[in-house]
């Protein structure tokens, strides 16, 4: 899930910015943006991933009492 979100954009920015700048690719600019903004991003953008890949699981498998630790709650 950490990929998708960091990486994705990066891939989409670095993808624009040749289009853009095509014949000639300015290449130490662009490794000077993008080699740090692809280690710090991943750091940054830990808790927002762990968050989401939290509530997909939870989404897939909802809660139920041994997820807590509680013995099975009988009526």
């Amino acid at each position: 899930m950490a990929a998708i979100i960091v990486m994705g954009p990066l891939v989409l920015a670095l993808g624009v910015t040749l289009v853009i700048t095509w014949p000639e690719v300015p290449v130490v600019p662009l490794l000077s943006v993008f080699l740090p903004l692809g280690l710090i991003l991943p750091i940054v953008l830990y808790p927002v991933s762990y968050t989401m890949r939290q509530a997909v699981d939870l989404r897939l498998r909802p809660a139920s009492p041994p997820d807590f630790g509680a013995p099975d709650a009988r009526d």
